[in-house]
């Protein structure tokens, strides 16, 4: 970064610099050989920068074939997008194909010698040869008998506060994300990533978390909140996708005695200027 200066008076510069926080990514295979996982961008020595988001990518070697993620993410497509909030381990499982089910041969036909008595009767005309149910066995009949189908579908964020791109935020203020239907809240908190770090608590409000700081959130800062993937609803579905978001909080403002300050500051380069012009207009008359 760089800035420019105008020397029209005596100046004071500060540069202030921030720890840049990183994390290590840790990536192993289930059973070791039956695949490898590509990472973009690829890992740096030092780990990755707080916040960076990582592509992972599983592919499986010839005879296997890639089942799931486990760890710090979840699901069961093959590339997957990872928020490096913190250290993380994540374990890619693949399976070998199984050999499909020889035919099994069929069974002696009705009436076959070897057959027990009554084995071989044929079913009259009209009639199922299928034995009926018992009293105790009811037919199932109607839609009672369908069983329902499975909730595959994934949960979203609909909404947050503060927006994304709001400036001028409070800092007092707290943070909010709507959830498409009921999560799994702790996996939600896992999931949940600030930076700079802030200390804080959760609460809900029905799909809404509630994220409370500790204390008020630095002046003029730019803070970057996300969810990773590995949050999931009641049922397992991890999020449709990792959401990012971020918003700048108001300036601080200006205290007293620095008015006062500049104030005096003013008059003094005024009454210098005026004492040297005077001084100039004197010497000029001798």
């Amino acid at each position: 970064p760089t800035a420019t200066l105008t020397m029209d008076s005596a100046k004071a510069v500060v540069a202030h610099f921030a720890v840049v926080e990183r994390y290590r990514l840790e990536v192993s295979v289930e059973p070791k050989g039956a695949g490898k996982v590509a990472l973009s961008p690829e890992q740096p020595a030092e780990g990755y920068e707080a916040g960076t988001e990582v592509n992972l990518t599983a592919v499986a070697n010839p005879g296997y074939r890639f089942e799931k993620w486990a760890g710090d993410v979840s699901g069961v497509e093959s590339s997957v997008v990872l928020v490096m909030e913190g250290d993380k381990k994540v374990t890619a499982d693949f399976v070998a194909p199984q050999p499909e089910a020889s035919p099994q041969p069929e069974s002696p036909a009705a009436g076959a010698p070897g057959q027990g008595a009554g084995e071989g009767k044929q079913a009259k005309p009209g009639q199922s040869s299928a034995p009926s149910p018992g009293p105790d066995k009811p037919k199932a009949t109607g839609p009672e008998s369908i069983a329902p189908p499975a909730d595959l579908s994934s949960p979203t964020i609909t909404g947050v506060l503060p927006q994304n791109g709001a400036s001028g935020v409070p800092v007092d203020t707290s943070i909010s994300i709507t959830f498409s239907e009921a999560m799994d809240r702790s996996s939600v908190e896992r999931a949940f990533f600030i930076s700079p770090k802030v200390k804080g608590s959760f609460t809900w409000a029905d799909n809404t978390l509630v994220f409370t700081p500790e204390k008020k959130l630095k002046p003029g800062t730019t803070y970057r909140v996300a969810v990773s993937g590995s949050a999931r609803e009641l049922t397992g579905n991890a999020l449709a996708q990792p959401y990012t978001w971020s918003f700048t909080t108001r300036a601080a403002p200006i205290p007293w005695w620095v008015w006062v300050i500049s104030i005096l500051a003013i008059m003094a380069a005024a009454i210098y200027a005026w004492r040297r012009r005077y001084r100039h207009k004197g010497h000029r008359r001798r």
